[in-house]
């Protein structure tokens, strides 16, 4: 059973710091929603639920996506009546994995996070498969943060989320040190807020 982890690809948010959507600007040849998108497609994750507001977003973020990959890809999109920010995105998300796959670890990733690649999300699979008892486990770093996987233990917490909150205050009261990797990925947790940020990084995909 925890040898399967299954992936929930959160690409709701407003955009709000950024002043227009930011997942379809396009760093390199791509949308910036798409690229860690990609990189969750491409290796261990058994599937991956991608959350988004419109349909729009979620046509465009698959581009360059095989009819393979899209196999293992299912699609959200959050009504506006029932979007109360990051803790919808959440909850809908784990339900509809939890459907697919039933007592399966998940795994989050945020679609501003355009530095996590393959590698750290094959690293957190295996680092689980070796520690299934864990409630969940992350990269170090200043605060908990995605890339992470949680255990289906936290599931009925998580569905009491409201708000635009995450997970955060639910794991820093599971908090245990052996719960997380070390990583050498210095722009692990970079996540593009305001344009000015994509400005800072865009060199690195040019």
């Amino acid at each position: 059973m925890y040898n399967q982890v299954i992936g929930i690809y959160l690409a709701a948010g407003k955009s709000t710091r950024f002043k227009r959507n930011k997942l379809i600007e396009r760093i390199g040849k791509r949308p910036l929603g798409s690229i860690a998108l990609v990189e969750a497609l491409a290796f261990s994750l058994i599937h991956t639920v991608l959350v988004t507001s419109n349909k729009r977003d979620a046509f465009t973020l698959v581009e360059g996506v095989s009819n393979k990959e899209k196999a293992r890809l299912s699609f959200i999109t959050l009504s506006r009546e029932k979007e109360e920010g990051m803790a919808t995105s959440l909850r809908e998300g784990i339900k509809n994995a939890s459907q697919l796959y039933k007592n399966r670890p998940i795994m989050i990733l945020l679609a501003d996070q355009p530095f996590v690649t393959r590698k750290e999300i094959n690293c957190l699979i295996e680092f689980y498969r070796h520690n299934p008892s864990f409630p969940f486990v992350a990269f170090q770093h200043a605060r908990i943060s995605p890339p992470l996987i949680i255990a289906p233990t936290l599931f009925d917490e998580v569905f009491q989320l409201r708000g635009d909150v995450g997970a955060r205050e639910i794991l820093n009261n599971n908090y245990q040190k052996e719960y997380f990797l070390q990583e050498s990925n210095k722009h692990l947790f970079v996540d593009l807020d305001t344009q000015e940020d994509l400005r800072k990084w865009r060199y690195l995909f040019d």
